[in-house]
């Protein structure tokens, strides 16, 4: 399991393939350009394969195995996104009615109601 690849290493390398930079994926990412290049390295320690061609101070290429990596990696993400739009969408909003005077209202529910909302986020 430790070896396992990490959807956040997918999403930088597929950020840096697309913006042919490092420091432009960090930026993109919020994240250093340091950060993106150990995601990316151990993302090529997991895969056992060489994704980017690089030298210093010129930018990354991809070898022909990143770009055939990229088409993968695009696929896994668009079914991650797809998998959580479809949970979003079946998620089934629940009404609730409370009815109270307005005593109890101002000094009891709306005291509870933040706790609702966290406890139960359908309502």
């Amino acid at each position: 399991m430790l070896d396992d690849m990490t959807f956040a290493q997918l999403r930088t390398f597929a950020c840096a393939a697309k913006a042919g930079s490092f420091a432009l994926a960090a930026e993109q990412l919020n994240i250093t350009q340091p950060s993106v290049s150990e995601q990316i390295k151990t993302l090529e320690n997991r895969l056992g394969c060489r994704l980017f061609r690089r030298r210093s101070g010129t930018t990354p290429i991809l070898t022909p195995g990143g770009e055939e990596a990229l088409e993968e990696v695009e696929a896994i993400l668009a079914a991650s996104n797809n998998l959580i739009e479809l949970c979003r969408r079946s998620v089934e909003k629940i009404t609730l009615t409370i009815a109270v005077g307005p005593y109890l209202r101002e000094n009891y529910v709306r005291q509870i109601i933040p706790r609702i909302y966290r406890e139960y986020p359908n309502v």
